[in-house]
């Protein structure tokens, strides 16, 4: 009788085509979501709305949604098609972005933030577990870096497109339009909400990939060798006896999720918290126009999280097959030392340095994010991968959207007594955010030596 082949991945142009789509997606999502901090100024004025709420509405209204719904869904792309789910969630967020920008209040504004929450919260648990099923072990951590690029293009296509937007908007060629009617902030909202709709119908071109029925097998740290085919039939009689005889690394390799969790999520904090503020950082302190920051940040979001998506996913993957799973740790580890450093130096009179010092917290941040996801998928079987993919998103955005600009505002207006100068609560919150991030990377593999044993996911790796 035939064996099954578990090792039988979508076709190579199925499943970069797939990834394609998705990473479009994601770009559009992030635009959706951070072009907010650009337009921060203007709602100030026409709004009259204070930096506290500024930060309610670039955090909570968009983080607490994302809590309560998010969880769920990923339990649900567990069970039901990804793909669709994505479709759904596009077209909401895309038409909640075009009503934020249609809202006459805070309160309509938050309404819509929370609407734009619902509907993001569906994309990376269904998009990662989509990954999972169209790539294998040895080019995972590749392909989650290319999609996190997406995230962080996202960031730099909302304040360049929004910078470009509101030039273009304030130079008069809008003046034919039925917008030309609207306060420039109010324009960039709806335009950039309209490419996600059509978008959500060219996702439907690609087929759901199979799931795979995976077990566990376990192996020394440093081992990255790999069954290229196992009998179903064998794999169905021995993973049981080896659930008993491996019930400390099982427990083990449970626990250690939690610090690695609390690793990636404070990468976010301080993504979050930098990618939030520094336009307004660069505005006050520099005396820069809206246009002017939003062309050099968005460079500085694009170049530097496609850097540190792309080179954390390959290095990831590279440290993978020499360390095992403790090789994606050591890059979280040193990314997030590289941070703390860093942005230490954000406090410096001169542009040039600041503008370095966001560029180098953006690519240790998504060092940080594409290791630690591939590491967070290395530990945990296939039927599991969507909800821990939730749980992780999850603390990314109630802990780093969330807590991250909140804190940078509150710390500015109760500690450093309203100076309007961001400076010294940006510099607080990036250093602590990092170290923390160090040291769950740190207890991480700490927890992993002490196992004697690294658990990984054996298909074709």
């Amino acid at each position: 009788m035939p064996t099954e082949n578990i090792n039988a991945y979508p076709r190579p142009f199925t499943a970069w085509w797939a990834l394609s789509l998705i990473f479009v997606a994601a770009i559009i999502s992030y635009s959706d979501r951070q072009v907010l901090s650009l337009l921060a100024e203007p709602l100030r004025r026409d709004l009259g709305i204070g930096d506290v709420g500024l930060s309610l509405l670039m955090g909570p209204a968009f983080a607490f949604i994302y809590a309560i719904a998010g969880i769920p869904l990923g339990i649900l792309a567990d069970r039901t098609s990804r793909r669709n789910l994505i479709v759904v969630g596009m077209v909401l967020w895309s038409v909640a972005t075009v009503y934020c920008g249609c809202a006459r209040s805070f309160g309509q504004l938050f309404v819509g933030r929370v609407a734009v929450g619902l509907g993001e919260a569906v994309l990376s648990p269904a998009a990662v577990s989509l990954i999972g099923d169209f790539f294998p072990t040895r080019r995972r951590g590749t392909a989650l870096g290319i999609y996190f690029t997406g995230i962080t293009l996202g960031f730099g296509c909302a304040v360049i497109i929004g910078g470009a937007m509101l030039s273009a908007t304030d130079s008069g060629l809008l003046s034919n339009t039925p917008l030309a009617s609207l306060p420039p902030w109010r324009s960039v909202l709806i335009l950039i909400g309209l490419p996600g709709i059509v978008w959500s119908l060219l996702m439907m071109t690609f087929r759901e990939p199979p799931r795979r029925d995976v077990y566990e097998a376990y192996r020394t740290i440093g081992d990255s060798s790999a069954s290229s085919e196992i009998d179903v039939a064998t794999r169905r009689k021995t993973a049981p006896a080896a659930g008993r005889v491996n019930a400390k690394q099982i427990f083990l390799k449970n626990i250690r999720l939690v610090p690695l969790f609390v690793t990636v999520a404070m990468a976010s904090l301080v993504e979050n918290a930098i990618a939030s503020w520094s336009p307004s950082l660069l505005m006050r302190n520099f005396h820069r126009e809206a246009a002017q920051v939003g062309i050099t940040l968005g460079i500085v979001f694009m170049s530097g999280g496609s850097a540190g998506m792309l080179c954390g996913g390959w290095l990831s993957d590279q440290a993978q097959r020499r360390w095992g799973l403790a090789g994606r740790l050591r890059l979280c580890l040193a990314a997030a030392c590289l941070g703390v450093a860093t942005v230490m130096m954000i406090n410096s009179s001169r542009m040039t340095i600041v503008v370095a010092v966001i560029l180098v917290a953006v690519i240790a941040s998504a060092l940080i994010t594409s290791s630690g996801l591939a590491a967070i998928l290395d530990s945990v079987p296939n039927h599991r991968r969507g909800t821990a993919t939730s749980i992780s998103f999850f603390l990314n955005v109630a802990v780093g959207l969330g807590i991250g600009p909140t804190a940078v505002a509150l710390l500015d207006r109760f500690a450093f007594s309203d100076r309007m100068d961001l400076t010294p609560a940006l510099l607080l919150v990036g250093a602590l955010g990092y170290a923390i991030a160090a040291g769950g990377a740190w207890v991480t593999i700490a927890l992993l030596r002490d196992s004697g044993e690294a658990i990984s996911v054996r298909e074709g790796a």
